[in-house]
């Protein structure tokens, strides 16, 4: 999966491509992993797209990030609430 720019940014809680290519730059692996361990295990609401290539006679599919937000469970709650009393 890819993320790009605005999307990245907020997963990776502000911290940049660049910063993260000095850590590891700079052989500080335990910085590098602090950085990443802020960002796995959050709970949002993703957009996703695919894309079906072929490369070297080999499929593959690319997966882009498109949106990211942390999720509201109310306005989830009441999503699924909503679906339901359509299907009664």
């Amino acid at each position: 999966m890819t993320a790009f720019n605005d999307v990245a940014l907020d997963i990776m809680q502000g911290v940049t491509a660049g910063e993260l290519k000095q850590l590891q730059e700079a052989n500080d692996t335990a910085g590098f992993e602090a950085k990443f361990s802020k960002a796995v295990f959050q709970e949002r609401v993703v957009t996703l797209s695919a894309k079906a290539d072929t490369y070297k006679d080999e499929m593959q599919v690319r997966v882009t990030l498109r949106r990211a937000h942390p999720v509201d469970f109310v306005v989830e709650s009441q999503n699924i609430i909503n679906a339901l009393k359509e299907f009664a």
